[in-house]
């Protein structure tokens, strides 16, 4: 199949396409999306045609999504086993550390029924410990903690910064608008917080 000189197609190999007002070859006319290879930029192929009538001219061909099934880890594999894609390496490992500190404060809040308050020192060797004590029993064991950070974190759990709270908000948003709309895929491969399985449609 070739489009009209000057515009170029924009499909890419595995894009799906359906035809209507053909002349010729009526066959493709309302016929199931086809899966195209692209050829070029002004031409694609759709598979064998030889059982069709000749193509005499014209038509229209419109790209369509297919359903698609994206296969996560469930949260709770993630949360004892989890995949990280690292863009900080000036700190490597750091997020182990900080996946370790997040687990360290629910389960503070679950025991104590309250975040660790800012400056609080018997807090402090609370989260601490209870870091210790999660590490020990984690299946991606850190060799040595960060106190440092995990202290950091336990002194600042309790707080709201609104930039950070803005930038993930409206992170979030657009997934779900993109998840809706089905013409892009989310990007929940990336983000920690989305590891649910589905299937987009």
């Amino acid at each position: 199949m070739s489009v009209l000189d000057e515009q170029r197609h924009g499909l890419s190999d595995g894009d799906y396409v359906v035809f209507s007002e053909l002349r010729g070859m009526v066959q493709l006319n309302g016929s199931a999306p086809r899966r195209i290879t692209s050829i070029g930029p002004f031409s694609f192929k759709i598979g064998d045609t030889s059982s069709f009538n000749e193509h005499t001219g014209g038509g229209r061909c419109t790209q369509v999504k297919m359903p698609t099934t994206i296969n996560f880890k469930s949260l709770q594999d993630s949360l004892k086993d989890p995949q990280f894609c690292t863009i900080d390496l000036t700190n490597w490992g750091r997020e182990l550390q900080l996946h370790l500190g997040f687990l360290t404060v629910h389960a503070f809040r679950a025991a104590k029924g309250r975040l660790p308050l800012p400056g609080n020192e018997s807090d402090e060797a609370a989260f601490l410990a209870l870091a210790a004590q999660i590490n020990g029993e984690s299946a991606s064991k850190l060799e040595t903690l960060d106190t440092k950070v995990l202290a950091l974190l336990a002194s600042q759990a309790s707080s709201s910064i609104a930039p950070i709270c803005s930038v993930i908000g409206g992170i979030v948003a657009q997934e779900v608008m993109k998840a809706c709309s089905g013409k892009f895929t989310p990007v929940h491969q990336i983000l920690y917080f989305d590891s649910y399985s589905r299937e987009r449609r």
